[in-house]
């Protein structure tokens, strides 16, 4: 049953790193796609 547990968390800790990383690439992605085009303002 604790095994069962250790599992399940393991699981949920794998798909939340996936998740993280694939949020942080479509915000990457957005930011490249929306970059200003008047780059003398940076």
């Amino acid at each position: 049953r604790n095994l069962d547990y250790e599992n399940y968390s393991q699981q949920r800790q794998t798909s939340f790193e996936k998740q993280t990383k694939d949020a942080k690439k479509e915000r990457e992605e957005y930011q490249k796609e929306n970059v200003p085009i008047c780059r003398e303002d940076f």
